[in-house]
């Protein structure tokens, strides 16, 4: 049911913790990668969790150098997911399904992140304004997102979606509109109103249960085991 994989961060097979990190990827926790613009972080696999949800880790990530960003430099997490695992969603037709994305999120920083999913085979995009209820508390995001009749898919091992935590991005994707339905790629109010959250030292982000499901509903998190 759960087209993200590993949303609970339970497997970290590249290690638990790298600190001193300035360029972008994999680190540790599988799937999840965070992309830098010129901060320096530490990135873990954290056992900070929402109390009686049946998760044991997070990702997070910690600003040890601050950076403010310029021009289209940006800084997020992602994870991407294959477009042959995606052909259910009949993205590119009259059929697309609609989509719910949930997951749970603790940080310091109440400015807005900006939740952001393109699809590069069709170079389409939509995004989110999300803005933190209050910090160092963990909150239940849901966002539900109508289907792409205009957004085919490829079948294929590249990247049919990729979703995107915007953590900071350049004045150049200010301005304009932020597209809260599907439309073309564009840069200008890509992230319209996105805060900084690499600007401050000790900035931090959680994340963890992250469920993307064909419905308009967030059902409880799908746990696999260990194995599959």
């Amino acid at each position: 049911r759960n087209l993200i994989i590993n949303g609970n961060m339970q497997i970290a097979q590249r290690g638990t913790s790298v600190a001193g990190k300035t360029t972008g990827g994999y680190n540790t926790v599988d799937r999840f990668a965070y992309f830098n613009s010129g901060e320096t972080i530490t990135e873990e696999q954290s056992t900070d969790v929402p109390t009686g949800q049946g998760f044991a880790n997070s990702f997070k990530a910690t600003i040890t150098t601050a950076n403010t960003p310029t021009t289209t430099a940006q800084t997020y997490i992602t994870t991407r997911l294959e477009g042959q695992n995606l052909q259910q969603l009949a993205y590119g037709t009259a059929n697309a399904k609609t989509v719910t994305l949930s997951f749970w999120i603790k940080t310091n920083f109440t400015d807005q992140i900006t939740l952001w999913l393109w699809n590069p085979d069709s170079n389409r995009q939509i995004a989110y304004a999300l803005n933190v209820d209050a910090a160092n508390t963990w909150q239940k995001v849901t966002w539900t997102l109508d289907g792409d009749t205009a957004g085919l898919i490829d079948n294929n091992n590249d990247i049919g979606l990729q979703l995107r935590w915007i953590l900071s991005a350049g004045p150049d994707f200010q301005g304009g509109t932020l597209d809260t339905s599907w439309a073309t790629m564009k840069t200008t109010g890509r992230y319209q109103g996105q805060g900084d959250f690499t600007g401050t030292l000790s900035n931090y982000i959680n994340i963890t249960g992250v469920q993307l499901e064909v419905g308009e509903q967030a059902s409880d998190f799908e746990n696999l085991p260990y194995g599959t």
